[in-house]
């Protein structure tokens, strides 16, 4: 995000599918972006696993479950705003990243784009 914070406006092709006696079947499809797949959980300000208390990787939530637990954020800045609190709240894990880090990422991202987040 600090280099190529532009990816925030990629499209991602999400299949849904099932597999029923060896045949392979398109169950849903979806052209969403990263912030519309994730979302906040009840320990965090986005969801993520974490390992040895330490933030590992962000996990999408079930944003097609009829009554979803969590909700998608509603926008890009809410949800580099639950990156940024996350990134405060491991600080301890991220050291110097996490310094600065929404500043600068909307920098790089009017630089890379000409908008301002």
């Amino acid at each position: 995000m600090l280099i190529k914070p532009e990816r925030l406006d990629a499209d991602y092709l999400i299949f849904g599918y099932k597999m029923v006696d060896s045949v392979l079947s398109i169950d849903n499809l979806w052209l969403m972006k990263v912030w519309e797949m994730a979302g906040t959980s009840g320990a965090n300000p986005v969801n993520m696993q974490t390992k040895n208390s330490q933030p590992y990787n962000l996990r999408p939530i079930k944003w097609y479950a009829k009554n979803p637990k969590n909700k998608p954020f509603a926008n890009k800045i809410t949800f580099l705003n639950a990156i940024a609190e996350t990134l405060e709240k491991y600080s301890h894990s991220t050291g110097s990243y996490s310094k600065n880090w929404l500043k600068n990422v909307k920098k790089k991202y009017f630089e890379n784009t000409g908008i301002k987040l």
